[in-house]
């Protein structure tokens, strides 16, 4: 109720929503919550989130083996240069890890925020873990040299992998394999039955985005895809506005 009052008050007309992964479970109240107040007027992919979820039910021994034969051999490699793993516990690692994470970005090429910015949110976020119990930073150590990180957050029985980095020199080592897998035991051991690999790109391109895949493909777990995104009209204007939207796209479509 609270959010078709906010709704009302906004005086939203037109809602894109996207449900979540357990609407089936959790989400068939909003769902006829928001259908008492409006009309779904497109159901479509647009939007829609993937995902790659691995079950940590299953013992250590088991879980490792489920892996492909190229993720287990890499964790072996990576575990046998005795690399120093472990869970970062002060705000000074989080400064690190915010330079490794931007200096990745910015040598792909793509558009980061500045150095100060990303690591006030890091550093938000590392004490929202540390107060609350519901995440942790983990990287890798080379030496004294943080050469990679990972961040995850817990949710329920779920834990997240939200973002992380590795720093080029290493690419040749398998820095992520040990990393992912060594956050999934922990996650295990605090009480978590599942790990989110942090989304799937469907129907893609991009040699980037082909790569990373491939890398969750390897810990063997499910892919699931989140219901469609749902085109949602509280009134005749939403109806109104929606229809004048789709006729532009149209003659936009035409125009190239």
């Amino acid at each position: 109720e609270n959010i078709i009052q906010l709704l009302r008050q906004k005086k939203i007309i037109l809602l894109r929503w996207l449900p979540p992964l357990n609407l089936i479970e959790h989400g068939q109240d909003i769902d006829k919550l928001l259908l008492k107040s409006g009309k779904i007027i497109a159901d479509s992919e647009e939007l829609n989130w993937a995902t790659n979820i691995v079950s940590l039910v299953p013992d250590q021994k088991v879980l490792e083996g489920s892996f492909s034969s190229n993720h287990r051999r890499s964790i072996k490699k990576c575990q046998a240069l005795n690399y120093n793993l472990t869970e970062l516990s002060t705000e000074r690692e989080i400064e690190f890890f915010s330079e490794g994470y931007r200096n990745m970005y910015k040598m792909r090429g793509n558009k980061v925020a500045d150095l100060l910015t990303i690591q006030a949110g890091l550093k938000a976020l590392y004490n929202k873990f540390k107060n609350d119990g519901n995440g942790f930073f983990m990287c890798v150590y080379d030496n004294d040299k943080m050469i990679g990180g990972i961040s995850v957050a817990y949710t329920n029985k779920t834990a997240f992998y939200h973002i992380g980095f590795m720093d080029r020199n290493f690419k040749n080592f398998p820095v992520n394999h040990l990393l992912f897998y060594s956050a999934m035991l922990k996650a295990k051991a605090e009480g978590k039955l599942d790990f989110d690999l942090g989304g799937y790109a469907i129907d893609t391109s991009d040699k980037q985005v082909l790569n990373i895949n491939r890398f969750k493909d390897g810990f063997k777990g499910q892919l699931l895809k989140y219901p469609n995104t749902r085109l949602i009209a509280f009134n005749f204007w939403g109806k109104m506005f929606y229809s004048i939207l789709r006729y532009k796209r149209r003659v936009q479509k035409k125009r190239v």
